[in-house]
């Protein structure tokens, strides 16, 4: 069984919810990585799976695996994700 094909986008960069959307013909840099923290769990809240503030713990988890950062700053982007989570209320005791 074969796959249902995707219907191609012509445009190379679109706005979704307010927040810009590259394809893969750029790298990510650290504007987009703090971007995408901001809008994380915020677009399907009634079929979100999990809490913002756990999708935040589980970013910043996942961030000790990554091995490539490309042009992204670390720091910045771990700095962002605290005040995230610090948003949500207290990052260190989550629901599990």
């Amino acid at each position: 069984m074969t796959p249902p094909k995707r219907k191609r986008i012509s445009s190379t960069a679109t706005k979704i919810s307010g927040v810009p959307f590259r394809w893969h013909d750029r790298q990510w840099t650290t504007p987009d990585e703090v971007a995408f923290i901001e809008a994380l769990g915020t677009h399907t809240a009634s079929r979100q799976l999990a809490p913002r503030a756990v999708l935040l713990q589980r970013y910043r988890e996942a961030m000790a695996l990554r091995q490539d950062w490309g042009e992204i700053d670390k720091v910045r982007v771990l700095a962002a994700v605290r005040a995230a989570l610090q948003g949500e209320g207290s990052w260190t005791t989550l629901p599990q």
